[in-house]
């Protein structure tokens, strides 16, 4: 361990009040993340992720509360403040649990679970003794003592990663030099060699697959960089069959979560992978009933329906194995001679990383240090890395607000921000393919959803090829709309209404708007709707918790059980026919509570760095044109947005992507416009395409809106008081 390691390590044991002396963070801020010090730096910041987060769930520890059995084998806890990750239990987590007899005597016996599933207020415990179960059938009255226990896993194989990538001198692949680039295969493919045709027919998908066959970026990583609805998974699974059919490889394909795994899975399979030669790597943890159902055959699973860890001379006789991330860690050699031989003989050849920007920069590394095939005589260049994934949306989550800085910026992100391999040449308008390829195609969103994104994050790049569903889906006439043009995909209701909260969480709530929201559903799926649309078409986005629930409720009123609710993290990578957005807040004066607290679409900022005067000339200009796809200019609309960094500007990005025909967005004008993304999607609607609706809206018309809401709060209290 490194003296800068120790240091943050006795940090851990000093008193609260010590904890608050300056002298604490003088590593981080003397220092700058640099190649010398990458080991001793991110070790510095998983300690403290490490402290912080075991701190934060240790809060809500749990004495003397009930356990309810809900199924055969799992039991119901209520955790108060669970809203917005307070406390951020995720499934997965060990729970300790102790019988509690009266109130001086507690069971010595400790028994151990997981947390299977999250709910709105509980979670769903399993994987107890059935020695508790009986206790707890036979006197439901039992309570019990509930601990929360920070796992370790995760954090202690992103140490070995960090020390591995030390001391296998593999440091290039984080900090990759030009100069140390290796001659390309010389392999080219025909028109009829692709798995997918598709892939031949996109200019972007084609030249990630040849390149990275080819290997022309060794030893640096290879990006592909999948704006929403590109194809980015179609690429990755195309390139995966290629590098097993046409070179000596072995493959390990990774991902942050299990549906993303699980997902590559089945992409794999579709195109005919064996289980003989495909396998789908399981944590032992993992609650069997998430698994799909048609994966089985290719996982490690006994005849008994659980997981087991394959042995080592059993791993090698596949030539794809896909697990998470941090499962990856298993994989990793142990110093045995066995372990060695079995590396040396049968390394990694490729390692694909989807899903890259979701994934703390350590996480990402857990997979190739000890086990990505290094340099040598054999082969020069060594192993091909392959990263995929769109630093442009929401990215990994940290803990520790000590750690944020660095620890919520994914390696995709950092490498296309910070390294001259991986960033756009302005001279030629373009990325080195070499290195990087950006799809641009887009096949899921109609050109309305479209442009606005395309503007704001991809440089104008993107183009649209959605299919005839999506450009003349029926939803668009101007009957269920009420819009004056028809064709419009993107519409935009104003609504002043109130926040409203529950007890002491920070999580809000506006019922006039999940009054108006559920306006829109009438008309999508009421007796009167005119277009057939199912439920599970249909998606709403909410960014707090409390109002997820209020939608639920009012939705299952109305047996419309099957419409997908959540936050926008719910949605990441996800698509619909219908987004609806509520977007909550209308009381300006929250918006530093929501920024202590990391919620909502926006923070309490003055409208800098955008003309919206010139914007809506702008798009006053664009006015006549038929369509936006015509009507984008050479260049980028909007060109000083500022930095991207910020998760309200990737959560915007997120939320206004997920819809492939319809976006309806509900909220308050008069404070989304305080953001200049938000401003930019309300003249959108106003000036070009014609769609707004609801209050009346003149932008920086503060003076109204403080008179109104003042009304409103005089009148609550009115109310409040009869």
């Amino acid at each position: 361990m490194t003296d800068k390691a120790i240091q943050y390590t006795c940090y851990a044991e000093k008193t609260p009040k010590e904890r608050e002396k300056p002298r604490t963070y003088k590593l981080l801020q003397e220092d700058s993340l640099c190649k010398e010090n990458y080991t001793d730096f991110f070790t510095t910041l998983l300690y403290l992720e490490e402290y912080d987060s075991k701190e934060k769930i240790e809060q809500y520890n749990m004495a003397k509360v009930p356990l309810k059995i809900v199924m055969e084998n799992r039991v119901e806890l209520e955790v108060p403040g669970l809203a917005e990750k307070r406390p951020s239990v995720v499934k997965g987590d060990k729970v300790l649990v102790r019988v509690c007899f009266n109130e001086d005597l507690v069971s010595t016996i400790q028994y151990e679970g997981v947390v299977a599933e999250v709910r709105e207020t509980v979670v769903w415990l399993s994987g107890f003794d059935n020695a508790l179960l009986i206790q707890l059938e036979n006197d439901p009255t039992l309570h019990f003592d509930v601990k929360f226990v920070f796992s370790r896993y995760p954090i202690y194989v992103m140490h070995r990663a960090l020390e591995l990538l030390e001391q296998e001198g593999l440091k290039n692949l984080v900090y990759p030099d030009p100069q140390d680039t290796v001659p390309p295969r010389p392999i080219e493919l025909g028109q009829s060699d692709y798995f997918n045709p598709l892939v031949k027919m996109n200019p972007e998908q084609k030249a990630a697959v040849e390149n990275i066959l080819r290997g022309t970026s060794r030893p640096a990583p290879y990006i592909i960089f999948g704006p929403p609805g590109t194809g980015k998974t179609v690429t990755v699974v195309e390139a995966i069959l290629q590098v097993k059919k046409r070179l000596k490889s072995r493959i390990l394909v990774c991902a942050p979560s299990n549906a993303a795994c699980d997902h590559l899975t089945q992409r794999l399979i579709s195109f005919g992978c064996t289980n003989s030669e495909l396998l789908r790597l399981h944590s032992s943890s993992r609650d069997i009933e998430t698994v799909p159902s048609d994966i089985y055959p290719y996982s490690n699973m006994h005849k008994k329906m659980c997981f087991y860890q394959p042995r080592k001379d059993e791993l090698v006789k596949y030539r794809i194995i896909v697990c998470t991330l941090i499962s990856s860690g298993r994989l990793v050699p142990e110093p045995s001679d066995d372990d060695e031989v079995y590396h040396k003989n049968y390394p990694f050849t490729h390692i694909f990383v989807d899903e890259c920007g979701q994934a703390q920069e350590p996480e990402s590394l857990v997979p190739v240090a000890g086990i990505l095939e290094p340099p040598c005589p054999r082969n020069p260049g060594g192993g091909q890395l392959v990263l995929a994934g769109d630093p442009l949306q929401l990215g990994p989550v940290c803990n520790s607000m000590r750690a944020q800085q660095w620890l919520e910026v994914s390696l995709l992100e950092r490498l296309m921000s910070t390294c001259e391999l991986y960033k756009r040449n302005a001279d030629e308008d373009g990325y080195d393919n070499r290195f990087i390829t950006k799809l641009i195609q887009n096949f899921r969103s109609h050109p309305d959803i479209l442009y606005l994104p395309n503007e704001l994050f991809y440089d104008g790049d993107l183009i649209d090829k959605c299919g005839p569903e999506v450009r003349q889906d029926p939803l668009l006439s101007t009957s269920l709309l009420s819009s004056k043009k028809p064709g419009r995909a993107v519409l935009f209701h104003g609504v002043i209404g109130y926040d409203q909260r529950e007890g002491k969480s920070p999580s809000h709530f506006n019922t006039y708007e999940v009054g108006q929201v559920m306006w829109y559903m009438n008309l999508l799926l009421g007796s009167e709707a005119r277009v057939a649309v199912k439920q599970s078409e249909i998606g709403i986005i909410a960014p707090y918790i409390r109002q997820v629930y209020k939608l639920k409720k009012a939705l299952q009123e109305k047996s419309w059980d099957q419409v997908e609710v959540g936050t926008t993290e719910t949605f990441q990578g996800r698509e619909k026919r219908v987004i609806i957005i509520s977007t909550v807040r209308s009381n300006r004066n929250l918006l530093d509570y929501d920024g202590r607290f990391r919620l909502g679409f926006l923070v309490n900022q003055k409208p800098i760095g955008v003309d919206s005067a010139a914007i809506g000339l702008k798009l006053l200009k664009l006015q006549e044109d038929e369509g936006l796809k015509q009507a984008k200019p050479s260049g980028c609309l909007i060109t000083e947005f500022g930095k991207l960094h910020y998760i309200w500007k990737k959560r915007f990005n997120v939320a206004v992507t997920r819809a492939r025909s319809l976006l309806i967005v509900v909220g308050n004008p008069h404070l989304l416009e305080k953001d200049k993304n938000w401003r930019a999607l309300i003249q959108l609607t106003q000036l070009q395409l014609d769609s707004y609706k609801g209050c009346k809206f003149h932008p920086f018309d503060d003076t109204w809106v403080d008179n109104v809401m003042e009304r409103m709060s005089t009148l609550r209290l009115k109310v409040e008081d009869e």
